[in-house]
């Protein structure tokens, strides 16, 4: 399941993309006026005698005789009458005084960022503020913004982000490079030339969508391969420049150079005098307590990592290609088993399914609702809610190939009973608050880190939600996000699941494009070399899906369904993980992790 968490961001050369503007942090500056550098007062002008020269009565010992002086010049019109003036006692006058000389510089930074860099962690509290955004993710790759953040680092604050000035390459690293990112870069190129293309995206397809779909195409990919060829001719010039490295990074990225696009992350950080590994070996507070990044170190860091990610899945061995018992074990495992909750502890569910990574079935549980949830009672409690109706794309690449079909009543969404439209993980605590009351999440599930935060925190509401999927809907192939649990409640119909094993995901085709989540698009032969488990979910039973677990569902019926995610002590590194990235463009994620951080549930 994948809640979207809204974030804001916008350009306006690319508003036929729904490009969104980059938004503020809600950080309060940390310079004032009084981190300026002084500067001294102006001497004053030297006084003038306004009194009349005395004529002189002597006769002319020359000629021509010598001119007069020239008057001075006026410095304003009109003319200002001059004040009286005291008899000066010495030329030139004394100046005014000083200021007091400033003893170091930079000068010491204002309060606000010294609250920030020495706000407590784990024994104290923090009273943290939730900025609220629009309910949509952020396409990062469409941001249009080529400003970069430069400032002075102290050394006191390079320990935390693994900084070394002694090796940041000067006044080169900061040289001025003002191309865009290669996703950016096509997105105004397309808009320009959209004439070019044989073949056109579909007007329904998200932005994103519609940017991996143009980069897919002849012309696209020759437009990529031609600026990426341009840029390495300037490498000469901008090869110490950190921001020229990050760019080249996002050009070889698409076009699949992936070796290549992480030694350039890793050069562009290490101009900078940043650690490459340094996301990965920081501890959750130095990671807290770090320095304010630039936005070239931020983006620089977020590739990085997605790379990694994608080689690390795509090296895992599989277990296909081992021999018959390692295939035969692996079967084992995918099998799903269905446990009566009169017969399944809190503590067998932990250490047998959570933390092995096992789904199971969960039946004779207790309804967790006290009415029948039918169409007519969730049009009777919700109709007038608005909800964003989504529909499966062969072509899309979003999250489990769903692209957003239109906005709608949920009277209308169940009224109108349109084949392919899909009411998808909607969240009830938002929308439904009544519904959401009413239904009682089972023991199982309880323990969520999630659910422990302020109100008001990231995922906080998100869960649990609403699943309304007519016969024949389905989510295309995918993982459950930030490396969360999963779990579901089928009310009616009947959904059928496959699951594939975690270390097979790479044999799947899994394609990062511009997120942590793999959008996964394996072939027929794949699919098909590739063990696999498939169950039927029937009214009334639980599912639990573990983290990491690739899986595709089809609704074979009209369903009805109820799920959330979660985390636990189980999963709680991966979810850190995933946090420390997403934060990287999310403030809000950065949130989640320092007050997790202080209530003791994550380290």
């Amino acid at each position: 399941s994948h809640i979207q968490e809204p974030e804001p961001e916008a350009a306006s050369s690319l508003s036929m993309l729904r490009v969104p503007s980059s938004g503020s942090s809600n950080r309060s500056s940390s310079e004032s006026v009084s981190s300026l550098p002084p500067q001294n007062s102006p001497s004053p002008e030297p006084a003038i005698s306004l009194s009349p020269p005395k004529s002189s009565t002597k006769p002319v010992s020359s000629w021509p005789p010598p001119k007069s002086p020239s008057p001075e010049p006026v410095s304003s019109w009109p003319v200002l009458k001059s004040p009286s003036h005291e008899p000066v006692s010495s030329w030139p006058p004394p100046k005014s005084p000083s200021p007091e000389p400033v003893s170091s510089w930079p000068p010491p930074e204002s309060s606000s960022h010294e609250l920030i860099n020495n706000r407590p962690l784990a024994s104290e509290p923090i009273d943290l503020i939730h900025p609220t955004w629009s309910s949509q993710s952020v396409n990062r790759l469409l941001v249009l913004n080529s400003s970069i953040l430069s400032k002075d680092v102290s050394k006191q604050n390079c320990r935390s982000t693994g900084r070394n000035v002694s090796t940041a390459r000067g006044k080169r690293s900061k040289m001025e490079f003002d191309e865009l990112e290669a996703r950016v870069a096509l997105a105004v190129w397309y808009r320009r030339n959209q004439k070019l293309l044989d073949v056109q995206p579909l007007p329904t397809m998200s932005a994103r969508s519609r940017i991996n779909f143009i980069s897919s195409t002849t012309e696209g990919k020759k437009f990529i391969a031609n600026k990426f060829r341009n840029l390495e001719v300037e490498e000469e010039v901008y090869s110490e420049c950190s921001k020229y490295n990050y760019v080249c990074a996002t050009y070889a990225d698409l076009l699949g150079k992936k070796e290549q696009a992480l030694e350039m992350c890793k050069k562009s950080l290490e101009i900078s005098g940043m650690d490459p590994l340094w996301l990965q070996t920081c501890s959750t507070k130095d990671y807290l307590l770090a320095e304010q990044l630039s936005e070239t170190e931020r983006n620089t860091l977020w590739l990085i990592e997605k790379l990694r990610y994608e080689k690390d899945m795509k090296e895992i061995l599989t277990m296909d290609g081992e021999n018959e018992q390692s295939m035969k074990t692996a079967a084992e495992e995918l099998t799903v088993k269905k446990v009566k909750g009169k017969e399944l502890s809190l503590q067998q569910f932990q250490s047998n399914y959570c933390e092995k990574r096992r789904a199971v079935i969960i039946t004779d549980l207790e309804q967790p609702t006290k009415m029948t949830w039918n169409l007519d009672y969730i049009r009777s409690e919700c109709g007038d809610q608005k909800v964003s109706v989504k529909s499966s794309s062969e072509f899309s690449s979003e999250w489990a190939n769903l692209e957003e079909t239109e906005t709608k009543k949920v009277s209308a969404f169940i009224d109108q009973n349109i084949c392919h439209h899909y009411l998808f993980d909607w969240s009830l605590p938002l929308h439904a608050p009544e519904l959401a009351a009413e239904f009682k999440i089972p023991e199982y599930f309880h323990h969520n880190f999630l659910t422990k935060t302020a109100p008001g925190a990231m995922y906080r509401e998100s869960w649990p939600s609403l699943f309304i999927g007519p016969k024949g809907t389905k989510s295309g192939l995918h993982i459950d996000a930030f490396g969360s649990h999963f779990w579901m409640y089928l009310i009616s119909g009947v959904k059928r699941w496959t699951f594939y094993p975690a270390e097979s995901a790479g044999k799947l085709n899994p394609v990062f494009h511009d997120s942590m989540d793999p959008v996964f698009q394996p072939s027929e032969l794949d699919l098909q070399t590739t063990s696999c488990y498939s169950l039927d979910l029937q009214p009334g039973e639980f599912l639990f899906v573990p983290a990491g677990s690739p899986h595709r569902v089809e609704n074979l019926d009209d369903t009805i369904a109820v799920s959330g995610n979660f985390v636990n002590e189980s999963n709680s590194k991966e979810f850190t993980k995933h946090m420390k990235v997403n934060a990287l463009h999310d403030p809000r994620a950065k949130d989640l992790l320092m007050e997790l951080f202080n209530l003791g549930l994550i380290s």
